[in-house]
């Protein structure tokens, strides 16, 4: 939530939010952010991928 800094877990727990008429949440103030870590791999020409 852009405006409480509330975190969701779920759609269904911000379509929540904003539905609950007793919060001032719209749905322009929800915000999905994705945090993507890749494991690092080593490659290049000296690389045997039976190793």
């Amino acid at each position: 939530n852009t405006e409480t800094g509330q975190e969701y877990m779920s759609d269904a727990e911000a379509l929540a939010d904003v539905q609950d008429t007793n919060t001032a949440t719209k749905a322009e103030h929800i915000r999905r952010d994705v945090n993507v870590t890749v494991e690092e791999i080593k490659i290049g020409a000296g690389f045997n991928i039976s190793d």
